[in-house]
């Protein structure tokens, strides 16, 4: 042990040799350590499950074929456009996000609904119809789709058929009175909400329920005016129905379970495309004046009372509506008569971010137009007009040219973590109906609607 002599010695001397050093790196003659380097950012990663945009651009001349735009949501831009071989009238996303249904009015040959892959941005099938496909719907489980069909020279024709999505063919038939046209599925996977316009026959309007289980009809529900567009509620037995008013106009709230009225919402002009946010809190509505006034009209689903309108500039006529999973942003398909666009709008702020131009082609009978969704599952694609295996039958028609316009293969935003599994006091479907219900489903066209 050291005498305390000595350490203070050694203390003295370790403080002279730390004096001398510090003198000497002062003057220049060795460097002074230096600090740590700054820690490198953390890479920024890609959205687990990438949002994806389509919008279904009917035929721009007389002599021109129409074709499905994907969107770049990250940078609101056109990311591409995939021949359709028609003239495509509706467009819906399965749950995973992984399909697209299209219904295409063919120039030559048979309408079909195409069946396109969101992975290779290509048509893998067609499902031919006897006549013009107007609505797609696709039920919360992805296991089936819903079409509606119909024959403007003879009303005996029009139809609602049920799909199956493994087989890629028509599982049922099921006969419409009147002129069937947007068609939505509830979000238990029950019923199917077919739009029913007024025809020779004498039938007024009204909402056709379809029993998904059966797919025979269950009641039909009067509406004061022909439906143009039906959202569904991602939670409740509950269906947002917008009709062919002008100025003064009105959205229907169904209840689903009983086919009671709940209540009729008044909207300041002609209410279009309907789209309801995944939480459930808000409803969107398309809305057009006479005086030739564009809005997005927001709807608090809690007292089904109109809380706010969002304009849309430059006299665009507002078709199709369409919602992001967060809710955050709304995609409004637009005309003017002469340019169509994809009209982006900041919910929260309820102001418009961009105008995304989609050339021409878009119909105002077509208000699911757009269809907006999230990427959830990918499964190995063949190359497009390639039969998988398993599947009878021939590959598509409208698919084997394989014709797909470089660029990105999906678009993405920054979106929030994966909702969480369904466990023990969530919310499920009832059984036989797909198993538990995702909250956070990828097909939410502008809820699920259309209108001829």
């Amino acid at each position: 042990m050291r005498s305390p002599t000595t350490n203070v010695a050694h203390g003295w001397r370790y403080g002279l040799r730390l004096g001398m050093a510090v003198t000497v790196a002062a003057c220049g003659l060795l460097p002074l350590p230096s600090a740590p380097a700054a820690a490198a950012p953390p890479p920024v990663r890609p959205p687990k499950f990438p949002t994806i945009a389509y919008v279904a651009n009917s035929c721009p001349g007389i002599f021109d074929d129409g074709a499905v735009t994907r969107l770049d949501t990250a940078t609101n831009t056109v990311a591409g456009h995939t021949p359709a071989g028609g003239c495509p009238a509706a467009i819906a996303l399965n749950p995973d996000g992984d399909r697209a249904y299209v219904a295409n009015l063919a120039r030559e040959g048979k309408d079909a609904i195409l069946v396109m892959s969101t992975i290779s941005n290509g048509v893998l099938d067609a499902i031919e119809v006897d006549h013009g496909p107007a609505g797609l719907a696709v039920t919360p489980d992805g296991a089936q789709v819903y079409a509606t069909v119909y024959d403007t020279y003879d009303l005996s024709h029009n139809k609602v058929l049920a799909i199956d999505a493994r087989t890629e063919s028509v599982s049922a038939t099921i006969p419409i009175a009147g002129n069937p046209g947007p068609v939505a599925v509830d979000h238990a996977g029950r019923w199917a909400l077919v739009g029913v316009g007024p025809g020779a026959d004498g039938t007024f309007p009204n909402l056709t329920v379809v029993n998904t289980r059966t797919n025979a009809i269950a009641r039909t529900i009067p509406l004061p005016a022909t439906p143009r567009a039906i959202a569904v509620h991602p939670l409740l037995h509950r269906a947002y129905v917008t009709g062919n008013y002008w100025d003064s106009g009105q959205v229907s709230v169904i209840d689903t379970a009983t086919g009671g009225l709940l209540r009729s919402i008044p909207v300041s002009g002609a209410p279009m495309g309907v789209a309801v946010s995944d939480d459930g809190t808000r409803a969107y509505v398309a809305t057009l004046s006479e005086r030739g006034e564009s809005a997005l009209t927001v709807i608090d689903t809690a007292g089904n009372a109109v809380t706010a309108g969002i304009t849309i500039p430059d006299y665009r006529r507002p078709i199709g509506v369409a919602l992001s999973h967060d809710g955050r942003t709304a995609y409004v398909t637009t005309t003017t008569g002469k340019s169509d666009a994809v009209v982006v709008i900041d919910t929260a702020h309820r102001s418009v971010t961009a105008t995304i131009d989609v050339g021409t082609g878009l119909e105002e009978a077509n208000t699911q137009n757009i269809a907006v969704g999230r990427l959830i599952r990918s499964h190995a694609h063949l190359p497009p007009g390639k039969p998988r295996p398993g599947k009878p039958g021939k590959p598509g028609r409208a698919g084997e040219s394989g014709q797909v316009e470089a660029g990105p293969a999906m678009a993405a935003d920054v979106l929030g973590p994966p909702p969480p599994p369904v466990g023990r006091g969530s919310v499920r479907t009832p059984r036989g109906t797909g198993g538990p219900l995702r909250k956070a489903v990828a097909g939410r066209a502008g809820g699920w609607a259309t209108s001829r």
